[in-house]
């Protein structure tokens, strides 16, 4: 756990599951912040926040790169973080659904 001076966020090890053995991603318990790295990467431009699905640019951009390793600890650890129950902070969606 690291305090950032009124926020606490901590560091969940995925190992390959966006690309490399040692990768990480942070999460802030308060606000359910989930700071995903690559794990919904997209190709090209793309707004900074945004109302519509997220899924379909990610799976996308796996189908071109094939960037996330396919291990017996892949889907734990995709369900460990829907487990977090990540709320909805930079879009209108339901977080949660995408990890499931």
């Amino acid at each position: 756990m690291l305090d950032l001076g009124g926020k606490r966020v901590r560091r969940i090890d995925t190992p390959l599951v966006t690309h490399c053995w040692d990768t990480g991603l942070i999460f802030e318990g308060e606000t359910k912040t989930l700071f995903c790295s690559d794990l919904f990467a997209q190709i090209g431009e793309a707004p900074t926040t945004t109302e519509t699905d997220i899924l379909a640019p990610a799976i996308a951009t796996e189908d071109a790169f094939h960037a996330t390793s396919l291990t017996p600890a892949t889907g734990p650890t995709i369900r460990r973080l829907a487990d977090l129950a990540p709320g909805e902070p930079c879009f209108d969606l339901d977080c949660n659904a995408g990890l499931t």
